[in-house]
């Protein structure tokens, strides 16, 4: 491993979480993964918005310098 943090992006197509997306997420953590969750409905109309929340996460983990953390225009 290179040492790396990891963060997978995944879409859920409804606004609830099963089971399954509970023990993938426990997994992926486990594993030293970030698990960022967002609302179908956020990704598809608020996009900069999620946007802005990953590179908050990728700059608080230092894999992006946090001057880029704005929402472009």
């Amino acid at each position: 491993m290179c040492g790396r943090p990891r963060s997978p992006l995944a879409m859920i197509g409804v606004d609830r979480t099963s089971k399954r997306d509970l023990d993938r997420q426990a997994f992926l953590t486990a594993a030293g993964w970030t698990v960022l969750r967002f609302r179908a409905a956020d990704v598809l109309h608020r996009p900069r918005v999620v946007a802005a929340a990953i590179r908050r996460a990728l700059a608080a983990r230092g894999v992006i310098a946090a001057n880029r953390t704005a929402a472009p225009r």
